[in-house]
């Protein structure tokens, strides 16, 4: 008797938009949803993500870093690529650099988050390419259903060249977006109002943030998320309609298995778990 294929499961969207909540779900049904079995390497709760952020630290720190050195030191899930670009660098090999990159990605050297990266042996490009690889590698071989989950993740998806997988793309109300991004990352976020004494509308964590309007920032997602998409079998899922639990079947035939509904507290429906 042949057994089931294990499923491998991505999540799409920008940051703020139910994507922890819905990862949440999926691993309730037996899914993991970091790289290593191990819960001390996934994000824990915070006064926005009570419950946790369901994000492998590994692969986020990674991430930021194929960001960096793809399109440049100013860009992140916070001031994302125009499709353009982002078309220019997917094309790439995996075993290419992109022109004129000749520089180790150093983030910040002496600072803490220097530390952080070096720390998980993405400090360089050569290690940041090899970890990229690996990380494809695993997910492939992972003999167990996984879920990966990270905002930053519609930027580089292309670059890892993964196979057999499915996607599932997350959206919310833009307005509630930019307003719950407001909160998190900073009220300056979206404006032109900058840091007095810096070009930065944010300085969060290990990110300095240029300006750019919503609108903008926005359509870069929504164009880059569509174009991972293509010739991949994905479902979308509304995430005004996930903590209603409507539709919820299709989310459960999609990934194969039941989640726990009792996890999407039904008194508390007209608020987000990610405020």
């Amino acid at each position: 008797m042949c057994s089931m294929p294990y499923v491998k499961i991505l999540i799409l969207s920008p940051p703020r938009s139910g994507s922890s909540l819905l990862t949440r779900l999926i691993a309730s049904s037996s899914y993991r949803y970091n790289l290593v079995d191990n819960d001390n390497n996934a994000f824990g709760a915070h006064e926005f993500n009570k419950q946790g952020y369901f994000e492998d630290v590994f692969f986020t720190l990674l991430n930021d870093q194929l960001i960096r050195l793809y399109y440049g030191m100013e860009y992140s899930f916070l001031f994302p690529p125009s499709l353009k670009q982002f078309l220019q660098v997917t094309t790439l090999r995996k075993d290419k650099y992109p022109n004129g990159f000749s520089y180790d990605v150093d983030v910040i050297n002496g600072e803490k988050w220097e530390r952080c990266y070096s720390k998980h042996g993405i400090a360089t490009k050569d290690r940041i390419i090899e970890a990229m690889r690996r990380v494809a590698d695993s997910v492939e071989k992972a003999e167990y259903n996984l879920v990966l989950k990270d905002p930053r993740l519609s930027l580089v998806m292309p670059l890892y060249q993964f196979s057999n997988i499915k996607i599932i793309w997350i959206q919310r109300n833009p307005d509630d977006v930019r307003k719950s991004m407001q909160r998190h990352y900073g009220p300056r976020m979206f404006t032109t109002k900058c840091i007095p004494g810096t070009p930065y509308v944010s300085n969060h964590f290990n990110h300095k943030v240029g300006p750019m309007d919503f609108q903008t920032y926005y359509k870069r997602y929504h164009q880059i998320t569509r174009y991972c998409l293509k010739d991949i079998e994905h479902l979308v899922v509304r995430f005004e309609e996930l903590i209603k639990l409507q539709h919820i079947n299709k989310l459960e035939d999609f990934i194969g298995a039941k989640i726990d509904k009792t996890i999407i507290d039904p008194l508390s429906i007209t608020h987000s778990p990610e405020p």
